[in-house]
């Protein structure tokens, strides 16, 4: 017996659901409403507080117009991840552990930059706009902790976001990254100012007084 929970949107059952870019594109479907059996609409996840929202439904009474619209709103998604990745001038190919300099649970990641596993984001987003991460705290972030939660910023975009620790491939070799992955690394991390000299105070008279 299938005891899986159905998603539905209102009264329509999602039958097929596509996630690209920053969308999640679903096509739902109801025996009951013989008007407009069929609805197309956008998803969003608000994962933090387990609900989604649905936005832009069109509803027909035609199958075949309602998987037109469907694939149409995927093309269109495809096409914006497209253009997003031409502006940001950013190599797509996916880092792997070459672009490390240290790997493994052993390793103290608090405030370096690491790199997040291709394989934990989807097909799109695998690219160092997305991998370099920079970890800023969590009991993820200690050696060999128990805890796995690592919190910090996406390097391009400067967004706080949060990883598991599994998630991340390693820390980022510092000689290897790009010319605009070291600028805003500067930007996000800037170097802490030199402490000034502690002055020691002078006892008894100054002999150079008149």
């Amino acid at each position: 017996m299938d005891t899986k929970e159905k998603r539905m949107i209102e009264n329509w059952e999602v039958k097929q659901a596509f996630r690209i870019g920053s969308a999640e594109i679903v096509l739902g479907e109801v025996t009951s409403n013989q008007e407009t059996p069929f609805v197309v609409s956008n998803c969003k996840t608000y994962s933090e507080l387990g609900f989604c929202e649905y936005s832009n439904s069109i509803g027909t009474d035609d199958y075949l117009e309602a998987v037109e619209e469907y694939t149409k709103r995927i093309t269109a998604e495809a096409e914006h991840v497209r253009q997003e990745r031409r502006e940001r001038g950013v190599d797509n190919a996916p880092l792997t552990i070459r672009a490390c300099s240290a790997a493994g649970h052993d390793v103290d990641i608090t405030n370096k930059l690491v790199i997040i596993k291709a394989d934990a984001l989807r097909a799109e987003f695998r690219g160092a706009d997305h991998q370099y991460f920079l970890a800023e705290g969590g009991f993820g972030c200690k050696a060999n902790s128990r805890g796995n939660a690592v919190y910090g910023r996406n390097l391009y975009t400067g967004e706080k976001a949060r990883w598991e620790r599994y998630d991340v491939l390693g820390v980022a070799a510092p000689e290897k990254l790009p010319p605009w992955a070291k600028e805003r690394l500067k930007q996000l991390q800037p170097e802490k100012p030199a402490a000034s000299p502690t002055r020691t105070k002078q006892r008894g008279k100054n002999r150079d007084a008149r």
